[in-house]
């Protein structure tokens, strides 16, 4: 069942599907497709970053 929190996230497996919804966002925000592939690095090495920073970080510094 897709919970209407706005929080909520699909599971988007499917690859065609998943691209069209970062070709819409792309779109919607109006930029070419290489300042919105260089965004999109940009936040994956913050999130690989993040990541990295939580599986060392003590337990009292996760929350």
């Amino acid at each position: 069942m897709i919970s209407n929190s706005p929080t909520h996230v699909p599971n988007i497996k499917d690859e065609a599907l998943r691209h069209l919804s970062l070709e819409f966002i792309r779109k919607e925000l109006n930029v070419s497709r290489e300042v919105f592939r260089n965004a999109l690095k940009e936040m994956h090495a913050v999130i690989a970053e993040a990541r990295a920073y939580l599986a060392n970080a003590r337990p009292h510094e996760r929350k």
